[in-house]
């Protein structure tokens, strides 16, 4: 027998597909407890349409109905429900076969997707996801359950003395934090219920009050975590303890930093940075313009030796700036997207995608073409933002080897240290303009004129040949 337990305060709209779901599961031997905790509309009435069992809790609290559904449960399997979510058919049979199949499971967690999302969804998706990820892995059980849809041993549950209707989160972290210290909670990602955004759909000021709720919440895990730790540093026995437990946070969070970050990394999704250097073939990578100063020396460096090269130009200097950004264009040179704003940390939002889509926008509006090429401001990428590139039929290009005027201004050989980095395959990254800074000491690209034309001279008496981007690899410039 499982018992399904369904806290409903004010739900008449939301009850009957809720209802309709789970009397549907393909599962023999179930029952219903609706607790109808102070509803003032007609919830009552709705449930008592339905083959259910109905309770009543004078609380207007949801653990507390949870709590008095759980007293009365007859299965030996509780599992929680909520009036706003739909379940698929399979639902029940899914949890008894994870009981089945690891006989010491003590407890089982699904997960959910909203109906409605709002936009920000798929953030809060892959924080849930990479957070439950990391404490599976290194503590054995998911950290972040959905209230909606988690099952438990009713024996087990009444061991450690039900819910804790005082505490934070009484019927998702608290819960299942007490439940794992008596056997193994899993997490099964293909145990799915479709829920209602409603609940994250709030006037800003209480999305705000929310948020830093729980950064307070937070906040007192991590100070706890860190008091834990050096209490464990100062005790020998423990030490190594402590830094098992710690390492694989700072490991997390650097291949995370790294997959974001790093010009090569294919950690969130396909980037080029290479060719495939099967011949002694190089590209040539300005960022940044066009700017009226360097762009026209660089593009007069290019004609003298004949060779081609590809502009990532940034949206705003191209509004600035149409009449040069055409003439790279009619020299012969590709034009890449590299933004409209050239935002340092646009991959932590939607706002990348967007600049990223502004910038084609731009380039399309005054020159007539749109560029298939897109290089992130600083190389710095994030699945999402990928996943948008793809979706617009955009092929990202970050860079193999960086030459930064900085490092020129403080390196003698300057020359020698550029052609021990560049090789066959080599895309190099150059600057013709500093974002959308046009006069600061960092727009300054004097030292990249100076070296490009003794570069060039010594790389094609090496027998190199200079392509552009789309020739190296293969791809369209333009879509």
């Amino acid at each position: 027998m499982i018992s399904v337990v369904l806290p409903a305060c004010n739900e008449e709209k939301f009850l009957p597909r809720c209802l309709d779901s789970i009397c549907r599961q393909d599962f023999d031997s179930y029952e219903i407890i609706v607790v109808v905790n102070g509803s003032i509309d007609k919830t009552a009435l709705v449930a008592r349409k339905y083959p259910v069992k109905i309770l009543h809790c004078e609380k207007h609290s949801a653990f507390y109905a949870r709590q008095i559904g759980a007293a009365a449960a007859s299965g030996e399997i509780i599992v929680q429900a909520d009036a706003d979510t739909i379940y698929p058919p399979d639902w029940l049979s899914r949890i008894y076969a994870d009981f089945k199949h690891q006989p010491s499971a003590v407890a089982v967690a699904g997960i959910y997707r909203y109906a409605d999302p709002p936009w920000w969804a798929f953030l809060e998706y892959l924080l849930r996801l990479v957070c439950n990820a990391y404490t599976c892995l290194f503590h054995s059980r998911p950290m972040l359950i959905s209230g909606a849809n988690f099952a438990f041993k009713r024996h087990v549950f009444e061991r450690i003395g039900g819910y804790h209707v005082t505490t934070f989160s009484a019927d998702q972290y608290d819960i299942s934090t007490r439940l794992s210290r008596q056997g193994k909670v899993l997490l099964d990602r293909s145990l799915i219920a479709v829920t209602s955004a409603r609940r994250v759909k709030k006037p800003f000021l209480r999305i705000l009050r929310d948020v830093f709720k729980n950064i307070a919440m937070v906040t007192g895990w991590v100070l706890q975590y860190i008091n834990q730790f050096f209490r464990h540093l100062f005790r020998s026995p423990l030490f190594f303890r402590s830094v098992k437990n710690t390492l694989p946070i700072f490991g997390l969070v650097g291949i995370l930093f790294w997959g974001y970050a790093s010009p090569s990394s294919q950690l969130f999704g396909k980037v080029y940075f290479e060719g495939e250097g099967e011949s002694k073939t190089i590209s040539l990578t300005f960022d940044d313009g066009p700017n009226p100063e360097y762009t026209p020396e660089i593009l007069a460096i290019l004609d003298k030796y004949g060779i081609k090269a590809t502009f990532f130009v940034v949206g705003k200097n191209v509004e600035t700036y149409s009449e040069l950004t055409r003439e790279i264009l009619e020299r012969g040179h590709i034009l890449g997207n590299h933004s409209y704003s050239h935002d340092a940390n646009h991959a932590l939002s939607d706002f990348g995608a967007k600049d990223m889509l502004r910038c084609a926008e731009t380039i399309c509006k005054y020159t007539g073409v749109t560029p298939c090429l897109y290089r992130p401001p600083y190389g710095k990428r994030s699945p999402w933002e990928l996943a948008a590139a793809n979706e617009m039929n955009i092929i990202t290009v970050n860079w193999g080897y960086a030459v930064e005027s900085k490092s020129l201004d403080e390196t003698d050989n300057a020359l020698s240290k550029i052609l021990d980095k560049s090789g066959p395959g080599c895309i190099l990254l150059f600057h013709d303009g500093y974002g959308i800074d046009a006069n600061s000491l960092q727009s300054d690209c004097q030292l990249t004129i100076k070296v490009l034309d003794s570069l060039i001279s010594n790389l094609l008496q090496q027998g190199y040949k200079f392509v552009t981007v789309p020739e190296l690899l293969g791809l369209d410039a333009y879509s």
